[in-house]
């Protein structure tokens, strides 16, 4: 029968997820078991894997998944929603120690095993303890690799296994969960753990190959493919019964038993056969078609359907699509001996494949995605790669200015664009600076692209690592020198050959490109990264990640010091080790703010080509000194300066929220100096007032108030603080029983503070429409009455009333007025400053921009206000600069309002809209007789952002009217922002009165 080409489409949405209490408590920062490096370690982190995913793994009840990846990170997701659960980190040691390239998830689904290359040296030393008869009849070094254990619901570390002598390629829990199976790696022996002790029960022969993949049969025993060719079969004894080479010189890749074990389906990795067995003799019952797969490509993946009835194959094929190639999954009937079809879903080689008790399939690859099929094989849900592709064949798209400030790149199937760090802006058009040259001055390098030997004027190179290729090079536009991209490293060459320089780099460099005055080298990654590094001798100055969704980025220093678009922050932080015992702890780059958050640093390191200079002139001309590089201000080394962390250890996820009171028992780990101080708890992302908290030794006890929550979903966010701020949040997602679930009965009351300055004392100052804009919201929002809200009092604060003290009374007010149950509608319009050293301030009427402390509101008021109010917040700020000549000025001086989302972001539950980013303009013009965001609010409130026809208008329908009108409006010069917390749920701004 024909073959069967279709391509996929999502059909599945995403469910989102969501308290003060003063303390005096000390609980002890483990010590470190182990000698492993306690050094912060700076890490991408974007919600999803960034490097390649090798392994999925289901629990039995097909609730989860776990999924491995070179990332150095595991994660759990949900299966009906596709909702990341938890996120796994083992400890990084050196250059690879940390990679996870196996999970196995225990039978009764309440933890997880991880493998991968996990040897971290003299640090990890410690033998895996042997049974009887187990003892290996040659001497081995199996000192090195361990395993972790992971606790699911918490995602404590339960325990380290040390000693298996090789990375572990795959591990496998047998049916009953006695035994553990692990894939070894290296040519080593695959081992059989006996989980009750950990202790080694059998050792799988030496084989002349690495073993990738193992299988159990529902009945206890184990099959097994090694790169030797051989495919084995061992009884439920874990004695040899079977040994088979079907093709000499292959390497079989993955094995899977069919659910009933009578039939074993092996993959190779070295060619496009697939092979079905007998579960019990090995021999050939058939071989699938594979009619038009690629000679060079594989079907390496292999798995049944949950029945059975079909086969399962994957690899590295691709077929056209429109104006794409997937890699695409076969799917067989009638057990592999049947008719087939292709349904192309992947960007990369397809890596595992995990068959669900329900007929799902999970896939997953080193894009790397994750791809969930529902029985009927159609996408119920799918997480992309958040990272630029910069892998595309045609090196040029890679573009540089002749300082190196500016670059551009188009990502592979994207769209172009240029970023600029002196500019701080991120823009979506095609760069005119030049792309690399590969000959320049009598410099010529040839045969580089995807090859371990390049030549320069016709010389070999020979200084590249073992196994690496070179990917990408770049001449100096004098000839002077040459770089060269690969694998693993970034070289610099001399126009004789001889090596400049070589820097390790974070994966496969792309493309490379030097500036056009030869002082900086910039590279694009496989981890989706750009980096800046000094031609003279390869120090990396800058690192830039941009995100897939091609707005949010961050930009920082070797060091940590850091510029960021609105939510740009989120994406990187710092992971810290705690020993081999015990589960290292990631820090968001939002909980040090205050110390790393220094656009001056990163605007000025590009110049200097020095850290330390760079922050010296930054603190210089903030008239402040500087602390030693890479230490927070206080000349603290950022690991004796952690804040707390806490862990909810009950409830659990999805459990049941019964009742009026919910009990949670938290674990919590704080350094003995710096004892607990205060624990704050968002529900659904809006804050809890003073809970009783109690502490014995390193847990605590919540008692939160939950009588008067009417939501079905219950998110509760806690995070605890200390003397050095707040450490990372920990969360639960609960559920209300239907008894005690009811839908809102009561309408809220809407409480709005409307603040619009268009005359200030400063004539200098004035303004057209802020004030108008001010009076046209309230006036707007008013309408609400007696429709979304029982009821709606606006305090507008205008022009001459806009004093400071007037404005503060109106924080007051809302801290007063608004409970649990209401709404509150802050709206501010006019001027935005900030001071040397970046701290935002709004400017009232009376405001003197010399005299910001005394004259004007710190946005942190605005912080603190709605940190603390109880019910539901939405923030509106229309408060940016203008330069533009076409427009109305909108600020006095450069504005940076980023910092100020960050806070609202990490400290409140606010939905949070900003008229513009930080470095951008916000314009108002006569023509509008608004500023161009107010205009567009209203025009969505009016009913024009009701996409989907409900007669109401929801946060993320306003969201997406304003990004795509605001920009209509002034021609891309402007660019809104929504800053929402992913467990606030969306919910109705205004129904439509007509």
């Amino acid at each position: 029968m024909a073959p069967v080409r279709n391509v996929l489409g999502i059909a599945a949405g995403v469910a989102g997820r969501a308290v003060c209490a003063a303390l005096a408590l000390a609980v002890a920062w483990p010590a470190a078991a182990q000698s492993v490096s306690d050094r912060p370690h700076l890490r991408i982190e974007a919600g999803m894997h960034t490097t390649r995913i090798v392994r999925v793994d289901s629990d039995p009840a097909g609730r989860i998944l776990v999924t491995a990846s070179e990332d150095r990170t595991a994660r759990v997701w949900d299966t009906a929603t596709g909702q990341l659960i938890q996120v796994l980190r083992v400890p990084i040691g050196g250059d690879n120690d940390g990679w996870v390239y196996s999970a196995a998830i225990a039978p009764d689904g309440q933890s997880v095993v991880l493998g991968g290359w996990m040897s971290y040296g003299a640090s990890a030393l410690g033998g895996l303890a042997r049974a009887p008869g187990a003892e290996p009849d040659e001497p081995q070094d199996y000192e090195t690799h361990s395993l972790f254990v992971y606790d699911l619901g918490s995602g404590r570390m339960l325990r380290r296994i040390p000693g298996l002598g090789n990375v572990a390629n795959d591990l496998a829990y047998s049916p009953d969960g006695r035994h553990l199976a692990v894939a070894v790696g290296g040519g080593a022996r695959s081992l059989v753990l006996e989980t009750a002790t950990w202790t080694v029960v059998a050792e799988l022969g030496m084989n002349d190959g690495a073993s990738y993949n193992l299988a159990w049969s529902p009945d206890g025993r184990l099959a097994t493919v090694t790169y030797d060719g051989v495919i084995r079969l061992y009884d439920q004894s874990f004695r040899q019964v079977r040994a088979r080479r079907p093709y000499a010189g292959e390497r079989p890749f993955d094995i899977a038993f069919s659910p009933d074990g009578g039939l074993l389906a092996v993959g190779y990795e070295s060619m496009r056969q697939l092979l079905v067995l007998d579960g019990r003799t090995l021999a050939t019952v058939t071989e699938p078609d594979v009619t038009d797969v690629s000679e060079q490509a594989d079907m390496g993946k292999v798995e049944w359907s949950a029945d059975g009835s079909r086969l399962v194959a994957g690899g590295s094929d691709s077929f056209e699509a429109g104006t794409w190639w997937p890699r695409y999954i076969r799917v067989w009937e009638d057990r592999g001996a049947g008719a087939y079809q292709d349904l192309g879903i992947s960007g990369n080689t397809i890596l595992d494949l995990e068959t669900l008790p329900d007929g799902s399939l999970a896939v997953v690859s080193g894009q790397p995605d994750i791809i969930f099929l529902n029985p009927e094989l159609k996408i119920a849900w799918q997480k992309d790669s958040p990272n630029f592709d910069y892998s595309a064949v045609d090196r040029s798209h890679f573009r540089m200015s002749g300082d190196g400030r500016e670059i551009g790149a188009t990502p592979y199937g994207g769209e172009p664009f240029v970023f600029d760090v002196a500019g701080r802006s991120l823009r979506g058009e095609a760069s005119q600076h030049p792309a690399y040259r590969d000959s320049a001055r009598g410099l010529t390098l040839t045969e580089w692209i995807n090859t371990s030997a390049p030549r320069l004027n016709g010389r070999t190179l020979d200084f590249l690592e073992a196994y690496e290729w070179s990917r990408s090079v770049a001449v100096a536009q004098d000839g002077s020198f040459a770089v060269i991209g690969g694998d693993w490293n970034l070289y610099s060459v001399n126009p004789d050959g001889s090596q400049r320089w070589k820097a390790r780099t974070p994966g496969a460099a792309w493309t490379v490109n030097v500036s056009g005055d030869g002082r900086l080298v910039g590279a694009a990654y496989a981890d989706g990264t750009i980096r800046w590094y000094d031609a003279g001798d390869g120090t990396e100055l800058l690192a830039l990640y941009v995100h897939a969704d091609g707005q949010r980025w961050v930009l920082w220093t070797p060091s940590g010091y850091y510029d960021a678009a609105p939510g740009g922050e989120d994406l990187i932080g710092w992971h810290v080790n705690r020993g081999l015992e015990t589960e290292p702890v990631f820090f968001g780059a939002a909980l040090f703010r205050d110390r790393y958050y220094r656009p001056d640093v990163v605007q000025a390191i590009l110049a200097t080509r020095d850290e330390a200079e760079a922050v010296a002139l930054a603190d210089a001309r903030r008239n402040e000194v500087a602390p030693p590089v890479g230490q927070p201000p206080q000349g603290v080394p950022l690991q004796n300066s952690l804040p707390p962390v806490v862990r909810i250890d009950s409830p659990a996820r999805g459990d049941l929220a019964r009742g009026e009171t919910l009990a949670v028992e938290l674990g919590v780990t704080v350094a003995p100096d710096a004892p607990l101080t205060e624990v704050r708890v968002f529900i659904n992302g809006r804050p809890q007032r003073d809970p009783p908290v109690e502490l014995a030794g390193d847990r605590a006890r919540l008692m939160l108030d939950i009588a008067g929550l009417t939501e079905e979903e219950l998110w509760v966010t806690v995070m605890g603080a200390n003397r050095h701020g707040f450490g990372p949040p920990a969360d639960v997602m609960l559920r209300r029983p239907s008894v005690d679930f009811r839908p809102v009965e009561v309408k809220p009351k809407l409480y709005v503070l409307a603040i619009g300055t268009s005359q200030y004392r400063d004539a200098s100052l004035t303004l057209q429409y802020a004030a108008k804009d001010a009076a046209d919201f309230a006036s707007l929002v008013v309408g609400q009455e007696g429709a979304l809200y029982s009821a709606v009092e606006v305090r507008l604060v205008t022009d001459t009333d806009a004093t400071y003290d007037n404005i503060r009374d109106g924080l007051f007010w809302l801290e007063e007025e608004v409970t649990a149950n209401d709404t509150a509608y802050i709206f501010l319009a006019g001027h935005g400053v900030n001071d040397n050293r970046g701290e935002l301030f709004f400017l009232p009427h009376e405001a003197e921009v010399g005299n910001l402390r005394r004259t004007a509101v710190a946005a942190s008021e605005i912080v603190r206000t709605i940190e603390y109010l109880p019910g539901r917040t939405v923030y509106f700020m229309d408060s940016c600069h203008s330069g533009n000549l076409e427009f109305t000025r909108r600020a006095a001086v450069p504005l940076d309002v980023n910092g100020h989302l960050q806070d609202l972001y990490a400290a409140t539950g606010a939905v949070v809209f900003s008229s513009a980013t930080g470095s951008q303009y916000s314009l108002e013009s006569p023509e509008w007789g608004n500023g161009a965001f107010t205009l567009a609010l209203r025009e969505g409130l009016d009913g024009r952002a009701d996409v989907n026809g409900d007669g109401a208008v929801s946060v993320n329908e306003m969201n997406l009217y304003l990004s795509d009108r605001v920009k209509e409006l002034t021609a891309n010069r402007q660019t809104p922002v929504l800053r929402k917390r992913d467990e606030v749920a969306d919910f109705p701004l205004a129904v439509l009165m007509h």
